[in-house]
């Protein structure tokens, strides 16, 4: 454990052990097993936040968010088991299983009513590394019914500054599915223009963390007209994750963003719930 500690902090670090590391070890190995028993208990959940069209006002679609309730500890917080999840592999049958439960939710609510819906789903590197093909992506579909232009795929800065031959060829394998793509917390990683010139991508997600700036600095609102002209000019869609006061959507409509999303707008939520709240949405 030591050892592990200093080359994570490295290089040239010793650490000593303590027993603190020897319990958060322990707590590490309990939380993994309680996670291998909820995915395979059915006990995890999708949830759905709206993503809003600011030229309609309308909701264009949601992103699927994986939420675990564990019974004991309550809501545990993505940012502490996606990465547990990622680390041992169970993001590649927990991922699968997000892809499946979301493609059949928003083909039942295509169904109903709500045309153009499009549905964005979060896609790690450890999956693409673990075998996560385009051949999988078109089983889902053909199972769920899902049309391919329905579905995006919200992939970090990193997987796409990998540039390997084997990751633009899966880009364009999902392309040429007919599903879309979006680079998620833009701005937090090292995307360039040359890069989304290069590659395969439909949408730009801004980060929260500048979006949070844009009405308190003169900096942070030029960042984000930077940003969304940069964008588009090549042609593609913006959306500004982390909207959570009217001023920064007042900020956003002003600007010409295309998409919104954030707790201001519409929190995170089970599917049962998320019909409701469409029907009975309006833009502030």
């Amino acid at each position: 454990l030591a050892m592990y500690r200093a080359k994570d902090r490295g290089p040239n670090v010793y650490k000593f052990f303590t027993s603190k590391m020897d319990a958060r070890a322990l707590e590490r190995l309990r939380l993994e097993g309680d996670l291998r028993r909820a995915f395979e208990d059915d006990a995890l959940e999708v949830y759905y936040q709206p993503v809003i069209d600011l030229g309609s006002g309308q909701i264009a679609g949601a992103e699927a968010l994986l939420r675990w309730n564990h019974p004991a500890r309550g809501i545990v917080p993505p940012e502490e088991f996606v990465p547990l999840a990622e680390e041992t592999g169970l993001i590649v049958p927990i991922g699968a299983w997000v892809l499946r439960t979301a493609s059949h939710q928003a083909k039942v609510w295509r169904d109903g009513g709500m045309a153009d819906f499009a549905l964005g789903v979060n896609l790690s590197t450890q999956q693409l590394k673990r075998g996560f093909s385009p051949e999988t992506v078109a089983q889902v579909l053909e199972e769920t019914g899902l049309a391919p232009e329905n579905l995006t795929f919200e992939i970090t800065e990193n997987l796409v500054m990998g540039d390997t031959a084997d990751g633009i060829a899966w880009l364009h394998g999902i392309k040429d599915l007919g599903v879309r793509l979006s680079i998620d917390d833009f701005g937090t990683g090292y995307s360039s223009v040359t890069s989304l010139k290069r590659l395969p991508i439909d949408v730009v997600k801004i980060d929260r963390s500048f979006i949070g700036n844009s009405t308190k600095t003169e900096e942070g609102a030029s960042l984000v007209r930077t940003v969304i002209a940069m964008v588009h000019s090549l042609d593609l869609k913006v959306v500004a994750e982390g909207v959570e006061t009217a001023e920064q959507l007042e900020f956003l409509k002003s600007h010409a963003c295309d998409y919104v999303q954030g707790y201001f707008l519409g929190e995170p939520m089970p599917g049962n719930g998320f019909e409701g709240f469409v029907r009975d949405f309006s833009m502030p």
